[in-house]
Formats: structure tokens, C-alpha cells, sequence
């Protein structure tokens, strides 16, 4: 079985990038490729799978840091609402009580 020279391995590269995975596992199982070939576009099929499988866990980092992004914009957002929550609750008791306040001398006014 000849050696390709690595200026054939480039070539064959090149080749199996035009035609695609599809076409090149099509071809490897209807035996296209002679033996000289095939492990070189065993390789190259190897190394497609392996990008595919490194663009997905970097598009799956990247979903969880948004993710991530996201929950810590929701804690916070969640945090200011409450502190405004909190200090509504307060003006509402300081307002019910000068209305109390308010109430009672009206009504002291009305008996004396």
C-alpha cells in the first residue's frame, strides 16, 4: 500500500471538504476510497466529529453563562423590589397613622 506524500494528504483534505460528511461516510461505506486513502478520511471524519462535538459544548457554555447572566439580573431586579417594597410599606404605616392622627382630632373637633 503506497504512502500519500503530505502534499496528497492536503489535497484529499481539500477534497473531502467539498464533498462534505454526507457524501464522504457515503463513500467510505460504498468503498470509494483505497487503502491508501482511507485512513487519512477515517482521520478527517474523526476530526469533523470532534469540531462538531466542541461547538456544541462551547454553544452549551455559552447558554449557561447566559443563563447564568440572567438569573443574576432577576436576583438583583428581585432585590430592588423588594427594598422599594419595603420602603413603601413604611411610608403606607406613616400614612395610615397621620390619617389615624387626622381621624381622631376630627373627631375631637366635632365633640368639643
Amino acid at each position: 500500500m503506497p504512502q500519500l506524500t503530505p502534499e496528497q494528504v492536503s489535497e484529499l483534505y481539500s477534497e473531502l471538504e467539498s464533498l462534505g460528511e454526507e457524501t464522504v461516510t457515503a463513500n467510505v461505506n460504498s468503498r470509494v476510497y483505497g487503502e491508501s486513502k482511507l485512513p487519512h478520511v477515517h482521520t478527517w471524519l474523526i476530526r469533523k466529529d470532534k469540531d462538531r462535538q466542541s461547538f456544541r459544548e462551547d454553544e452549551q457554555t455559552s447558554i449557561a453563562k447566559s443563563a447564568k447572566d440572567a438569573a443574576w439580573v432577576s436576583a438583583n431586579a428581585a432585590e430592588r423590589s423588594a427594598t422599594e417594597a419595603h420602603q413603601a410599606n413604611r411610608t403606607a404605616k406613616a400614612a395610615l397613622a397621620i390619617a389615624a392622627i387626622a381621624v381622631a382630632v376630627a373627631i375631637a373637633g366635632l365633640l368639643f
